[in-house]
Order: structure tokens, then sequence, then C-alpha cells
């Protein structure tokens, strides 16, 4: 980047993404330093529009001086790249965050996760998938917080899991892109989620991993499904008997549902634990902990599956979440 003839910055790593610009850590070859090139994304550089205001905005930052606004060493453009060489500003990053909670992740899996965010952001933009949407805030509550997973289970004692109510891909996608020999199960009850699921899959290139649609309450009695899982996850928000009726029927003896949960939950776990005896289950351990670099508590409730749960569990849509069982 720079010259043609002479190569002025060498690109790093991918550090961050928006709406119209890629932002990567690079190395000055000429100052001998570390920077941040901004790049328009490939799709706006022939229209004018963009263009226009993509240089309107390295003007403007350009002619401010401040100590909380980095610097801009150069604008320019090579062909249709047009790029902003800006000061680099040292924070944690993906990897880095990654690391606090106990997880190496190599180049490939780092490049996926970007990528997940970028394809979650632009489908945002259209349906509601994530009222979290700024790139650290999307790190921290939905990439790191679904990888504590490995604070409750060891995953290499895992070959399946199945994600109930999976939303936007939370925990199962991004444990599938950290975890890629684990066959993953994504179960979303609207199928707009699910098709947005199915185009990140197929983007990402990812194997082992089907996305379906319909209810807890139905595919649980699917013997495809039922109690064919080593480990059953959910971050829905529900009642944990509720959410007990839900999973435990899909997870098979020995194996374990994991419930994502944030709060004060005692009282919770108290009310539910008739509930998962009767379903075949009991609760094993509450693990509290806090997401790194935060003040944000979160909390895993183990139930571990000891007998087959009787077939009239999940009882027909609806009943578990309006009559939970006590």
């Amino acid at each position: 980047m720079g010259n043609s003839k002479k190569k002025t910055n060498e690109i790093i790593e991918k550090i961050g993404s928006g709406g119209m610009a890629t932002v990567y850590k690079a190395k000055c070859l000429v100052l001998k330093r570390f920077v941040a090139v901004k790049v328009l994304r490939d799709e706006f550089t022939t229209d004018e529009e963009f263009i226009k205001r993509f240089n309107v905005e390295a003007q403007a930052v350009a002619s401010l001086t401040h100590p909380n606004i980095v610097s801009v060493y150069d604008v320019g453009h090579e062909g249709n790249l047009y790029y902003i060489v800006m000061e680099l500003v040292e924070g944690i990053t993906l990897k880095e965050y990654i690391q606090n909670i106990g997880i190496e992740l190599n180049q490939d899996k780092i490049n996926k996760l970007i990528n997940y965010y970028e394809l979650l952001i632009e489908k945002n933009k259209v349906m509601n998938l994530t009222a979290i949407t700024e790139y650290k805030d999307v790190v921290i509550k939905h990439f790191a917080d679904s990888l504590s997973i490995i604070k409750a289970v060891n995953m290499s004692e895992v070959t399946n899991i199945i994600d109930i109510g999976t939303g936007a891909g939370f925990p199962g996608m991004v444990l599938k892109i950290v975890f890629p020999d684990v066959k993953i199960t994504l179960l979303d009850s609207l199928n707009k989620r699910v098709n947005f699921l199915n185009e990140v899959i197929t983007e990402l290139q990812l194997k082992d991993i089907n996305a379906i649609h319909g209810r807890a309450e139905d595919y649980a009695h699917n013997v495809t499904y039922r109690e064919k899982y080593d480990l059953c996850v959910s971050r829905a928000v529900a009642n944990l008997s509720t959410l007990s009726e839900y999973c435990i029927p899909y997870v098979k003896v020995g194996g374990k549902f994991v419930s994502y949960k944030a709060g004060e939950c005692e009282e919770e776990i108290n009310s539910a634990k008739k509930a998962v005896n009767m379903l075949g289950g009991k609760i094993e351990e509450k693990i509290d902990f806090i997401l790194p670099e935060t003040d944000i508590s979160r909390t895993f409730i183990v139930i571990g599956k000891l007998r087959n749960t009787s077939i009239k569990y999940p009882r027909k849509s609806g009943l578990p979440s309006k009559e939970p069982l006590k």
C-alpha cells in the first residue's frame, strides 16, 4: 500500500470492521512503526457517493488536533483501493480477549469470527438479530460469553451439541467456529433467523453444522434428535423449569444441559429442581463468573442427564412456558 513501486505499509492483521470500511493493523516500513489502515469496502469502491463520504471523513479527522483523537498520517488510493493511514491506538485484540478466558485462536478462527461479525451487522440492518452491534461489545457479550462454556464443560469430551433458541447463532455458531470438530445443530423458531444462519454457514464454509427451523417441543419428539446429544446449550431468556423441559429431552444419558444465565438465579434454581428431576436430570452445579475486562456477571447452570426422559415430555407447544413443571 502506498506507491505501487515501493511498498510503504505492510498489512499484519484485520482488527475491525464497520458498515463502510475495514480496519487493518499494519507496519509502516518507512517510519518503522505500527499504524491503522482503514480501507473502503470493495462494494463501495465504484460508488461516487461513498468515495466522497470516505474522503470527507479523512479530511475532517485530519483537520482536528486533540489528545483523544487519532492522528491521520496519509490518505490516498491505488486504483479502486481507497485508504486512510492513521495512528494505531493499541487495545486488547480479539485474540487477546479470547485468550483471557483460556482459548487460543489461530488466524483462520479469528478471520471467521470477524467475518461472522460482519455478516451479523450487515443483516441486522434489515432484520432484528441483535441490539449489540459495536465490535468490542459483540466480542465481549456474544463471542467471549458463548465461549465461556469451557468453565462448565470439557469440550474435548463433546462430540455433538444442540443449541436451543439459538437466535443469531449464540452460542452455537461461535462454538462451531472455535471447535470445528464438534457437530452442531442450531434450532430456532423464526425462519428468517435460520435463513441467516445458513448464509453464515455457507459464507464461512463450515462443515457438520445444521440450522433447523421449528419449535423445541416438536423436534424433541423426533427420533433423529431426541436424546442424541452430549451437550445441549441455551442462552434463551426463559424460566429454568421451562428451559429444562425444552432442552433435557435432547440430551443423551450421561450428557449435560448448560443454561446461560445473567443475574441472581438461586430462587429460579430451587424452583426448577423438581422439574429437572421429573425430566431425568439433576442440577450438578452453578458456576458464577465475570466476563474478562468487564463487571458483567454471568452464571452457568449445569444439569446432568441421569436417566431417559419420559416420552410425555416435552408437552405440546406452548405448555412448557404457560404452565412450567413444578
